[in-house]
């Protein structure tokens, strides 16, 4: 072990490059279809959270509403609740479904498998804009919204967990690479909706906005049937890309 001085130093020395931790994260993201498909899923549900919080901001402190912004912010209870279902959907669940699925694939296990049950979160999520949307434009009780909420939270908890799951399942060498380029994504599109919120209601109004929003969620998470059908077929072809790589950063395929 090395001494406490060399342990704690301020500066730690290293002979291998940097400048490949900046490229091999876009690498991956536009080498292998599963880290594309989560970065989708993943950017494409935290941006509708960050819609609803941006139009709750907006519209619950002005009549019928009036709300303070302490109130504001329980409104951010029903994604909460629905989020830790969709975790338990997506995560514990989505487990003992695959451990069902492999059984009847004569117990070999497919990381695609996670899949199988995220259409009902799917149909959920997107029904969960469209309510929102629908229930905030009318003014209509509290109660409404917040029940959207937690439609919309039980989506993003299930899809979100599933899909990032997949990614650790299939590219565990690389998952450092991977989860960086998917953070990217996920990050440059929360940033950009905030600035085209406004207009967009503007243009449209929120019940148009959020019915909108609803069939791009749908049109987003339909992805994954073409992953469901097509996912193993790309694995399989690009397996020897995955082990060059891997062997590239010095590790051993796990």
């Amino acid at each position: 072990m090395n001494s406490r001085t060399k342990r704690l130093a301020f500066i730690t020395p290293t002979h291998e490059p940097i400048w490949p931790y900046y490229y091999r994260p876009f690498n991956v993201l536009v080498t292998f279809p599963a880290i594309m498909f989560t970065a989708l899923q993943y950017a494409a549900c935290v941006a509708w959270l960050t819609m609803t919080a941006s139009v709750l901001s907006l519209v619950l402190p002005l009549p019928p509403y009036n709300f303070t912004p302490a109130q504001i912010g329980f409104m951010s209870l029903g994604p909460f609740i629905g989020n830790l279902i969709g975790s338990l959907y997506g995560g514990v669940l989505s487990d003992w479904s695959i451990q069902f699925f492999s059984r009847r694939n004569k117990g070999f296990y497919e990381p695609e498998m996670r899949l199988y049950i995220l259409h009902f979160p799917a149909l959920i999520m997107a029904g969960g804009l469209i309510m929102f949307g629908a229930t905030v434009s009318r003014g209509m009780h509290w109660v409404y919204p917040s029940i959207a909420g937690v439609m919309f939270g039980f989506g993003l908890g299930s899809v979100s967990d599933a899909v990032l799951t997949l990614v650790i399942d299939i590219y565990r060498d690389i998952t450092g690479d991977a989860f960086t380029s998917i953070t990217f994504v996920r990050n440059a599109v929360s940033i950009g909706i905030p600035f085209v919120v406004t207009s967009w209601i503007e243009s449209g109004g929120i019940q148009n906005m959020f019915i909108a929003t609803g069939f791009i969620s749908l049109g987003i998470t339909g992805l994954i049937i073409p992953m469901v059908i097509w996912g193993k077929d790309s694995r399989c072809k690009l397996a020897g890309k995955y082990y060059r790589l891997v062997e590239m950063q010095g590790l051993k395929v796990s």
